[in-house]
């Protein structure tokens, strides 16, 4: 499948140019610009009130626009956070914390999780299992298989399996 088209500014820009970069150097999106504009739009019209707009229109669409996607039928437990250490923080803020949590991950996540996750293993609040990327063709079926294993093990909640299998669906 081909994405060009979703990127024509930014390839325009760039004519002849082949781009690598990851995180927030990679080729954004045109939409992305559409947003931006009318974010500022919706900061003009509404201005000491933007941020209960926001938060009381868009986020309650944009967690629908996403539950409907996954198929889970809960937008209510999609939730959004500013940054990988805040979202991270908050999840494991929600677990009980008498032993040390159980996460699985790859061996490839961004810096800053993987920096904060370690700390946490030094610190004995969690385990983690890194499943490898390499060899990426049979990743997906590798780390699904390692989650089955923890939550079969571990899991007592129905909302989180139900989520894992609204997850696992889609890959």
């Amino acid at each position: 499948m081909n994405y060009k088209h979703f990127y024509q500014r930014f390839l325009q820009a760039n004519l002849g140019k082949q781009h690598f970069a990851c995180h927030s150097h990679y080729y954004w999106p045109d939409v992305t610009r559409d947003a931006m504009l009318d974010y500022w739009d919706d900061s003009a019209r509404y201005v000491d009130e933007k941020w209960q707009y926001f938060f009381q229109h868009k986020v309650p669409a944009l967690q629908q626009h996403i539950a409907r996607h996954l198929n889970t039928g809960l937008p209510e437990q999609i939730v959004f956070a500013p940054n990988t250490h805040e979202l991270l923080y908050r999840i494991l803020t929600c677990l009980e914390s008498d032993k040390a949590l159980r996460i699985l991950t790859s061996d490839s996540e961004f810096h800053s999780f993987t920096r904060q996750s370690q700390r946490l293993v030094e610190a004995g609040k969690i385990e983690l299992t890194k499943i490898p990327t390499q060899p990426f063709a049979n990743f997906s079926q590798r780390f699904i298989q390692a989650a089955d294993a923890q939550l079969r093990s571990r899991v007592r909640q129905p909302g989180l399996l139900q989520l894992w299998r609204c997850i696992r669906r889609s890959c």
